[in-house]
C-alpha cells in the first residue's frame, strides 16, 4: 500500500465525523472480545433501504439533548426515526402510494403494535406552551370540525414533531442540487421533513385514520444520488436494544471507506473513533440520574463499565447484521493507563471495491433508482394533466403516444439525469426507443422499457 493512499483511506472518518478526530498510536492491543468466535456471523436477510445520508451521518439528531426534544420519551425518538425509515421505503416501493401514510402499514413494516399508536401522549408537540384553557379550546373546535384535529395520540405526535421541527445536520451535511444540465452538491444544514401533513378518516374498516404528506424536496435529491444503503431487518432487530443507531453509523463509516476504496489503490482501511462519541450514538449514558433505590443522585459512571456495554453493542452488530468488522482497543496516548481508543478494521470484499461503471450491484441498484424516479414523475405529471386517480387510468394515459407526449419525454430525461447525475451521449436514441416502447408498457416493472 502506498502511503499517500493510506493517507487519503484514513481521512475518511475525519470526513464522516470532522470534529472527532484521534491520533492512532501503535501500543498493545486487545481485541474487542478474548471470546470471539471464528468470525462468522448470522447475517439477518431483508430488504434495503436508501436513508439520506445526512440522516445517517448525524444519526444521534435524536438523541443529543437539544431543547426541542424535550418531552419526548425513548419511544418517541424511536417513532420519529422509523416513520423517517419509512418514508424513504415508501419512495422505493411504492409510486402510488407515496404521499399516503397507513400507520397500520407503517407498523407491518417496521415491527410495532399499533395498538401502541393512539395512546394519548402525555405531553403533545401541538399543545406545548399552552394553558389549559387554550387546550379546552382547541378540542371544542375539534369537536365541533374534524379539520381542526389535534395531533395527540403516540403516534401523530411523532408525524407533528417531524412536521414543525428542523432536522438539523451538525456534521458535514450535503444536498444534491440539481440546476439545468449539472448536478453539484452544496452544504445542508437542516430541513423540515414533512412540510405538510392532513389527516383523514376512512368511511368504513377499522383502520380509522391515514395521512397524506409532502416531503422535503432535498430528502427526495438526496435518495438517488446521496444515500446509504441500510437493512430493514437489521434495524428493526437492533431496536429493542437501542443498537440500531450505532449499526447506521457504522454502515455510513463503512460506506464511505468502500467510496474512498473504489477511487484509489488503497487496499484496505484501519481507524479510530472517538469512545465517547460512539457511547453517545450507542445511547450509553456517562451519568446516571438515580441510585438504587430510585433517589435523585447524579453520578459518574465508570468508563470500564460504559467500555463494556459499548463492547456488547458492537459485538451485537457483528454477529446480526451485515456491517462486519473487528476492534482493537489502543491507548491514546502513551502516559494513558487504559486502552479506551477503538480502531476499527472493516471487512470489505475485493469485489466491493470494483467502480460503480463496472460494479454489477451498484449497475443494477442505479437502475431501480431510475425506474423509481420515473414512476414517480410521470405519475406527478399524470395528476397534473388528469382528474383520474387509478393506476388502471395512469397505464391507459402512459400508452398513450398522443397525449403529453413532449413532456413525457422531457420526464424520461430529468429521470434519468437525477439518477446518474448526468446525461449520457445516447440520451436521445434511449429516450426515442423508450417513447416507441409506451404502448406496450403493462406496469411498473416495464416502466423503462
Amino acid at each position: 500500500m502506498k502511503a499517500a493512499n493510506t493517507s487519503k483511506v484514513n481521512n475518511i472518518v475525519s470526513g464522516v465525523l470532522d470534529s472527532l478526530k484521534n491520533n492512532e498510536t501503535e501500543r498493545e492491543s486487545k481485541k474487542i472480545d478474548d471470546k470471539s468466535d471464528d468470525g462468522q456471523a448470522c447475517v439477518i436477510k431483508g430488504d434495503l433501504i436508501r436513508i439520506d445520508k445526512n440522516i445517517a451521518k448525524n444519526v444521534d439528531i435524536l438523541t443529543d439533548n437539544q431543547d426541542k426534544l424535550k418531552g419526548l420519551s425513548n419511544e418517541d425518538k424511536n417513532l420519529i426515526k422509523n416513520i423517517i425509515y419509512f418514508l424513504c421505503l415508501k419512495r422505493q416501493n411504492d409510486i402510488f402510494g407515496f404521499g399516503r401514510l397507513d400507520p397500520y402499514e407503517f407498523a407491518r413494516d417496521f415491527g410495532y403494535n399499533p395498538k401502541s399508536f393512539w395512546r394519548k401522549h402525555p405531553d403533545p408537540v401541538q399543545l406545548n406552551g399552552l394553558n389549559n384553557d387554550e387546550k379546552e379550546r382547541l378540542y371544542e373546535l375539534q369537536q365541533q370540525d374534524f379539520k381542526h384535529h389535534i395531533y395527540d395520540s403516540v403516534f401523530e405526535n411523532a408525524l407533528y414533531w417531524l412536521h414543525t421541527n428542523v432536522l438539523q445536520f451538525k456534521r458535514g451535511g450535503k444536498d444534491v442540487v440539481i440546476n439545468n444540465e449539472t448536478v453539484s452538491f452544496v452544504e445542508s444544514k437542516s430541513y423540515v421533513l414533512l412540510p405538510e401533513i392532513s389527516i383523514f378518516m376512512r368511511n368504513e374498516g377499522k383502520n380509522k385514520y391515514f395521512y397524506t404528506y409532502t416531503v422535503d424536496n432535498k430528502f427526495i435529491e438526496n435518495l438517488s444520488l446521496y444515500y446509504l444503503n441500510c437493512n430493514r431487518q437489521s434495524l428493526i432487530a437492533l431496536r429493542k436494544s437501542s443498537t440500531d443507531d450505532l449499526y447506521v453509523f457504522l454502515s455510513n463509516v463503512r460506506a464511505s471507506i468502500v467510496e474512498e476504496l473504489r477511487n484509489s489503490k488503497a487496499s484496505a482501511y484501519n481507524g479510530s473513533i472517538n469512545f465517547e462519541f460512539l457511547c453517545n450514538v450507542a445511547q450509553i449514558s456517562r451519568f446516571t440520574k438515580t441510585d438504587i433505590e430510585g433517589n435523585e443522585s447524579v453520578k459518574e459512571i465508570p468508563a470500564k463499565k460504559r467500555k463494556q456495554l459499548l463492547i456488547n453493542a458492537l459485538r451485537r452488530i457483528n454477529d446480526e447484521t451485515e456491517c462486519k468488522f473487528e476492534v482493537t482497543w489502543k491507548k491514546k496516548t502513551a502516559t494513558d493507563r487504559w486502552a479506551y481508543l477503538p480502531v476499527f478494521d472493516f471487512k470489505i470484499e475485493e469485489k466491493e471495491k470494483i467502480s460503480h461503471t463496472d460494479n454489477q450491484v451498484k449497475i443494477e441498484e442505479k437502475a431501480d433508482i431510475f425506474r423509481q424516479n420515473l414512476g414517480h414523475d410521470l405519475w406527478e405529471l399524470f395528476k397534473r394533466v388528469s382528474v383520474e386517480r387509478e393506476e388502471s387510468d395512469f397505464f391507459k394515459w402512459l400508452r398513450d403516444s398522443e397525449k403529453q407526449l413532449k413532456e413525457k419525454d422531457m420526464v424520461y430525461r430529468n429521470a434519468n439525469f437525477k439518477t446518474y447525475g448526468k446525461l449520457y451521449k445516447y440520451i436521445d436514441a434511449q429516450t426515442a426507443a423508450w417513447l416507441k416502447k409506451l404502448p406496450k408498457i403493462q406496469s411498473i416493472d416495464q416502466i423503462t422499457g
